[in-house]
């Protein structure tokens, strides 16, 4: 059965992860608090897996997560409650900055955060693409269609229409990624496209 006192069930997990001078950030997904620590060595996953209503814990992409279940979010704005009011995640920011939790990252993950931050946002627009050539197909084939049909034309144009300009998205996806103007980075892109 799901814990309901949210309050209580917050404090405890702060004080299992290192209380709040050890938290630098706290978020949520659909069923895991997701934090961000400036010291994850001093937390004992055995203690936060003893915190009733705890599902396990995850460790992955810099994160600290603890599945909770779907009442997660009515959890996490009782935990940012917590983190409120003291200065305590300012402290914790600047402790991470010193101790550089980021650079403990293998060049490795670095190269794949990376180039996943330039593409992942493109694939929904690619898989759109890829569903109109299909459905375009289809239409064609039972005689719907014509392939020289204005709606044919307009549909097949639209579905070409990212690869061709994927330098241009790649490019502003890129600059988000490594912090520069993205509109710079696509006109970079775009530069691509008249050679």
């Amino acid at each position: 059965m799901a814990r309901t006192d949210y309050p209580q069930f917050a404090a405890e997990i702060v004080a299992a992860v290192g209380g709040k001078e050890n938290i630098v950030s706290v978020t949520h997904c659909m069923t895991r608090l997701r934090f961000v620590l400036a010291d994850e060595s001093i937390v004992k996953d055995e203690d936060v897996k003893k915190v009733k209503g705890v599902m396990g814990v995850v460790h992955g992409g810099g994160q600290y997560q603890i599945p909770i279940g779907t009442q997660v979010e009515d959890l996490c704005p009782e935990v940012e409650k917590l983190l409120r009011g003291a200065d305590t995640m300012a402290a914790g920011k600047a402790k991470a900055e010193s101790m550089r939790v980021v650079s403990k990252d293998s060049w490795y993950n670095r190269f794949f955060k990376a180039i996943s931050g330039c593409i992942i946002p493109s694939i929904a627009p690619m898989a759109a693409g890829g569903i109109i050539k299909g459905v375009l197909t289809i239409l064609t084939t039972f005689g719907v269609l014509a392939s020289t049909d204005g709606t044919y034309m307009i549909f097949y144009a639209a579905a070409d229409a990212l690869m061709y300009f994927f330098p241009i998205i790649i490019g502003f996806s890129a600059g988000k990624v490594f912090g520069m103007n993205p509109y710079t980075a696509a006109c970079l892109g775009a530069a691509m496209l008249l050679s």
